[in-house]
């Protein structure tokens, strides 16, 4: 497994995670948008590895957004 936004979990918990994902082990079914902020980020690689408040991937994934000077969306909102 070669993906980089995989890089932060070490190899030897790579069997741990497997399990709890197969399990759904602290994989509650979400039905916010939340969770899919925090996806993107984290396969972006703007998350930090360890989260300090609710929310706090999204606001990196926003702040990056913002750093894109010159790239627009075609929405007005």
């Amino acid at each position: 497994q070669n993906y980089p936004e995989t890089a932060s979990v070490q190899q030897q918990n790579w069997s741990v995670l497997a399990r709890a994902i197969e399990r759904g082990i602290n994989a509650p079914l979400a039905s916010s948008c939340g969770r899919l902020f925090d996806a993107v980020a984290a396969a972006l690689g703007c998350a930090p590895a360890t989260l300090s408040y609710e929310g706090e991937a999204a606001c990196a994934l926003e702040a990056l957004a913002a750093s894109c000077d010159g790239v627009t969306h075609p929405v007005t909102m």
